[in-house]
């Protein structure tokens, strides 16, 4: 499973950006600037976790499918671990039997 280099760069950018634009609101005494400043490090941020939400929904899409061969080993083996306790259970019975 190997990560989306894209959205990783691109999730690092808006964070660079984001840094970059609190550092300006810090140094500025307008308060319209400092406001609007405010208004797009929101919208970065939401756009940063929208990235986070999607390379978390590849990373899952992708363990789903290395996992589907494992579910259906595991399936596999409860029936084997069935037929071992019905085979047990028979083996007793024609012990009591005998």
């Amino acid at each position: 499973m190997t990560p989306n280099t894209d959205i990783i760069a691109l999730r690092a950018s808006i964070r660079d950006k984001i840094q970059l634009l609190l550092r300006m609101q810090e140094s500025t005494s307008d308060l319209e600037l400092f406001r609007r400043l405010g208004f797009q490090i929101m919208e970065l941020e939401h756009r940063g976790r929208m990235l986070g939400r999607l390379e978390f929904a590849t990373a899952t899409e992708a363990l789903a499918k290395k996992l589907a061969p494992l579910a259906a080993s595991e399936a596999e083996l409860d029936k084997a671990i069935a037929d071992i306790r019905k085979f047990q259970t028979f083996l007793t019975s024609i012990s009591k039997f005998l």
